[in-house]
């Protein structure tokens, strides 16, 4: 019997291995959202979330 892997595909080679948890205000989590919805239209068929926003900007502000 074959087993069926669970959960979404990886977005990062080799997987994440690391939690962060941050404590963030409602304007911040407002302002990641709209970024989100632009990411989903201009990626129509990409499932993004805050989280993969804030990966992202986290890197690009790492000079990751």
């Amino acid at each position: 019997m074959e087993t069926q892997k669970r959960g979404a595909p990886s977005k990062v080679n080799g997987g994440l291995t690391r939690v962060l948890y941050v404590r963030a205000t409602d304007d911040l989590i407002d302002a990641l959202d709209k970024v989100v919805e632009k990411e989903r239209v201009a990626r129509r068929g990409l499932a993004v979330s805050r989280a993969d926003i804030a990966r992202s900007l986290l890197y690009e502000a790492l000079g990751m």
